[in-house]
């Protein structure tokens, strides 16, 4: 009787690790899969000596500033949409 009552012990022991791992892995699983869709690459032409930049965003957009030019990327689309080039009023071909 006793060896009978740790066999059903060990058994459900066991089925319940296997449960709780098989739960685990299909988690870690879902979880790298959708990362996936929310990671992708931007490539800018901000030149090597630019590696000072400031990034915002408001949910909608990512606002990328480097040196004179503030980049515009939306984030629900993924797209670039443009860039903003700031200029602080100087000479313009020779001429003020």
């Amino acid at each position: 009787m006793d060896k009978l009552k740790i066999i059903k012990t060990t058994v459900f022991f066991l089925t319940f690790c296997m449960v709780f791992l098989l739960c685990f892995l299909i988690t870690k699983i879902i979880i790298q899969c959708g990362q996936e869709q929310d990671f992708y690459t931007i490539k800018l032409d901000i030149l090597p000596s630019q590696k000072e930049y400031n990034l915002l965003s408001d949910g909608r957009r990512l606002y990328i500033s480097a040196d004179k030019k503030i980049h515009i990327i939306n984030l629900s689309d993924k797209i670039y949409e443009g860039v903003v080039i700031l200029d602080s009023g100087g000479t313009e071909n020779g001429k003020k």
